[in-house]
């Protein structure tokens, strides 16, 4: 399901003549077309050419659309008109009370009786009746008279960029807290968007021709839009590419209610996944588990302590050796709030690692001949430890991209298989194939060629520093 697109245009417009040129077609026009339809303001008016703008593109589809009125739409690119959910509110209420529309409303995330947040929500939901349809033809807005009529400022697919997020310091949790949501930007295509493109639109298809169902609902109309983040300008798409479907919110213990083509479903991961995935992008090569090989188990330390461990190694991709120390702490703290057994065991454990490396007066642990015992093991990539955040961040791009073409290119051989973050979704019959495949799927060119092999601590300098150039 597409979402309501806020920044659809005509040709005929520009941003300074726009909102006339909306105002002479519908005021002018309304009275004796729709006189069924109570629209008076203009800022309901700018809604409801949003609206038909988006119809007249896609005449079939159900438009997705919030009716929250804690979100707001600021007036930065992705929304030229500074529409309010107010307005947008007012005027599918309006349609749809006309029968202009068929509109279904989304369902709440938050249950006020539990007072908990569900991952069963829903958006709010619009299809055009032959009404509407009928207005828009007589309108001229009618895509197959006007072919090249109806523009978005975001034409690129299933590929979004944006902005970075804003954090501020907040002061009561003594944390960082992010503020805004960075805004939509425009680009122009390349061969890497278009590739990424064609991929998401194959692989959605793919989806949608399957028979996945949850709770006996099945999944339709999917679309999987990657976003990515300008964290730089010399290749604004190095970071982020995640995107989520309907199922990214259905926790382990539901598993049993997910099936794929009427079969079963089981969760397969890389382990070790984000040493894994460097070890990759600088060998060539993944760790398949094999023999009993750990990389977390570390010589010279005891098996119990591996929890901790694994926290520790994959805070140090981007982060230095003190910063490393201080993250420990407070990501097992948080964890441990959430009251699982397992975080509450790992936080207990990191107290008795740090008391086993106290050894100066001042009471304080030495934690450099673990982070020193760590780089020994992991020799191949020990000059990724302790850079700047940017090689975190990219090591979760390259992660993501090796996700979807496992899952993108074994669902062209009849494999259908969904992800969740770094995790694949499969039948049961296909366990055995996605658990090889994930280790001899390739990435495609267009992406490989922006991450060259980092041999050595002098080329990841290199590199990040021409990548934030």
């Amino acid at each position: 399901m597409p979402y309501l697109d806020l920044t659809i245009y005509t040709a005929k417009e520009t941003r300074v003549d726009g909102e006339q040129f909306t105002r002479e077609v519908l005021e002018d026009s309304l009275s004796i077309l729709a006189p069924d339809l109570p629209i008076y303001k203009k800022t309901q008016l700018r809604a409801l050419w949003i609206v038909l703008l988006n119809v007249a593109r896609k005449p079939r589809a159900v438009f997705l659309y919030s009716r929250s009125k804690q979100e707001k739409h600021p007036e930065f690119t992705a929304n030229p008109r500074g529409l309010s959910n107010n307005s947008i509110r007012s005027v599918i209420d309006t349609l749809a009370k006309a029968n202009y529309i068929e509109h279904t409303k989304g369902e709440s995330r938050y249950d006020k009786e539990k007072d908990t947040w569900s991952y069963e929500s829903k958006m709010s939901s619009f299809k055009a009746t032959p009404i509407l349809l009928g207005l828009i033809s007589n309108l001229g807005l009618a895509v197959e008279d006007h072919p090249d009529e109806i523009h978005s400022m975001f034409p690129n697919g299933l590929v979004e960029l944006f902005e970075p997020n804003i954090y501020k310091w907040d002061v009561i949790r003594h944390r960082k807290k992010r503020t805004y949501t960075g805004k939509q930007i425009p680009y122009k295509p390349n061969d890497f968007t278009k590739a990424v493109n064609k991929e998401m639109e194959d692989y959605c298809r793919f989806l949608n021709e399957a028979d996945i169902v949850f709770k006996g609902e099945r999944y339709k109309d999917i679309q999987l839009t990657r976003k990515f983040r300008r964290h730089s300008w010399s290749n604004p798409f190095i970071f982020g590419g995640r995107t989520g479907g309907y199922w990214n919110e259905i926790p382990k213990e539901d598993y049993q209610e997910l099936t794929i083509n009427r079969e079963a479903i089981v969760e397969i991961d890389y382990p070790y996944s984000q040493t894994n995935m460097v070890y990759h992008m600088v060998t060539g090569k993944f760790l398949e588990p094999d023999d009993g090989y750990d990389a977390y188990q570390i010589d010279g330390y005891e098996t119990k302590y591996r929890s901790v461990i694994k926290v520790i190694i994959n805070l140090m991709y981007g982060n230095s050796e003190r910063g490393v120390t201080k993250a420990v702490t407070d990501r097992i703290n948080e964890n441990a709030k959430k009251g699982k057994k397992e975080d509450l065991e790992t936080k207990q454990l990191h107290l008795e690692l740090r008391e086993e490396l106290t050894t100066n007066p001042k009471g304080s642990a030495n934690w450099q001949p673990l982070y020193q015992a760590i780089q020994k093991k992991h020799e191949p990539i020990k000059h990724m430890f302790f850079l700047p955040p940017a090689i975190a961040q990219i090591g979760a791009w390259y992660e993501t991209h090796m996700v979807f073409a496992v899952a993108i290119n074994a669902t062209r051989l009849g494999c259908v298989t969904i992800t969740k973050h770094d995790a694949f979704l499969v039948g049961q019959s296909n366990e055995e194939l996605i658990k090889d495949y994930r280790y001899t799927t390739g990435l495609i060119p267009e992406i490989q060629e922006l991450v060259p092999r980092i041999r050595n601590w002098k080329e990841a300098q290199e590199f990040l520093y021409n990548l934030m150039r």
